[in-house]
């Protein structure tokens, strides 16, 4: 997406002018993290890195793909309430999807990911309401509701997203 704003990957370790646009490269010396010590052994070790890089990718690097796969998701379902691409969202969905990549790296469930989401938007004013709209006042959004009262579809979302953010972060770690 060179060209049309910020670039993919903002966090310090890549970039256009070290050649690794997407910093896939590997961990940068600079982060002070070395790939032993990405050999994590607890959620609390793995929590303490997957705030700076987890394995090849960041957790920015991992939400964009996380953010596009939700999006195709729900294009597929026929969710009424696409979200924009990436490069073109708003800096709080860029934001709350990278908290949920932390969350997911860090072990936790597709439930407490839904939790984390949940106070994310209510933390941010949201209300529950039967449609999202974020121009009314109080913004409102469906799944403003406890996990049980998530249709199976909006569940699978979490599941969905904890799987590819692990995914990620797993790939990252074999190599």
């Amino acid at each position: 997406m060179a060209g049309r704003g910020t670039p993919l990957n903002t966090a310090r370790g890549g970039g256009a002018g070290r050649g690794d646009p997407m910093g896939l490269a590997g961990p940068d010396p600079e982060d002070g993290i070395r790939a032993a010590d990405l050999r994590l052994r607890t959620s609390c070790e793995l929590s303490e890195v997957a705030s700076r890089r987890v394995g090849v990718f960041t957790p920015e690097q991992i939400a964009v793909v996380v953010y596009e796969a939700v999006r195709g998701y729900n294009h597929v379902i026929g969710d009424p309430w696409l979200d924009p691409p990436w490069p073109g969202a708003p800096a709080f969905h860029r934001n709350v999807t990278i908290s949920g990549v932390r969350v997911a790296v860090a072990g936790k469930s597709p439930p407490q990911l839904h939790e984390n989401w949940h106070q994310y938007y209510t933390a941010a004013g949201w209300v529950y309401g039967p449609v999202k709209d974020a121009a009314a006042r109080p913004p409102t959004h469906p799944g403003l509701v406890g996990w049980g009262e998530l249709p199976r579809a909006e569940q699978f979302k979490y599941v969905m997203f904890r799987d590819v953010a692990l995914s990620m972060f797993r790939f990252g770690q074999s190599g």
